[in-house]
């Protein structure tokens, strides 16, 4: 994908900011900053990273061709939040009340698994269900996205399980418990594969 695409969905990721001043700053409560400081701390990073990674390697192109790219990383990334929404409305989140928390966590959730895809793989679903289904078989930079996705998405369904327990604890609300499960899901899934590609490394598999 190249640099002008990231910066495309830059501004995709900067969905935040409309939805902070839909929800009111005086409503926007700590769990909501905290969700929009993980969105832009994790999407930015990856972004710059793979910015300068673009650059490194010199990647050229002519400036119409780079700009279709740009519009459809912006737009893919922008239709994974919305399918994202729909899809955790589907599994019982509310459709009306705490709409706002309910896009802040599938903002959150995209940035965790359709911008790892988007930034390796280009703007392109059906690459992307490759790269989550034939990991194994693929680049060691594949297999490591496919654990960082996978990761992602089984700690936001564990975090799940305790909102329905009768413990009547504030942490238990929508959507926090799925927020802390996909931020711990994807820290482990860096954690797993950073670890698996330092192993395989050292003993010859592959270089990095």
């Amino acid at each position: 994908m190249e640099p002008l695409t990231t910066n495309c969905v830059a501004l995709a990721v900067l969905l935040a900011a409309p939805v902070a001043l839909w929800v009111g700053p005086g409503r926007l409560g700590p769990h909501d900053r905290w969700l929009l400081v993980s969105v832009l701390g994790s999407g930015g990073t990856r972004l710059a990273a793979h910015v300068l990674g673009a650059r490194s390697t010199n990647r050229r192109g002519s400036s119409s061709a780079r700009l279709r790219v740009a519009v459809r990383g912006g737009a893919y990334f922008a239709a994974s939040c919305v399918a994202l929404h729909v899809l955790t409305v589907l599994f019982g989140a509310p459709i009306v009340e705490l709409a706002a928390d309910t896009f802040l966590f599938a903002l959150l959730l995209a940035t965790y698994t359709a911008l790892p895809c988007l930034c390796l793989r280009g703007p392109d679903f059906t690459r992307w269900v490759q790269l989550l289904v034939g990991s194994w078989h693929g680049t060691p930079n594949e297999r490591a996205t496919a654990v960082v996705v996978m990761g992602s998405l089984a700690g936001a369904w564990l975090g799940a399980f305790p909102i329905p327990l009768d413990w009547d604890r504030p942490w238990q609300e929508w959507p926090i418990t799925c927020t802390v499960g996909a931020t711990l899901g994807h820290g482990f899934g860096l954690l797993a594969a950073s670890g698996r590609r330092r192993w395989v490394a050292e003993h010859g598999n592959y270089k990095i």
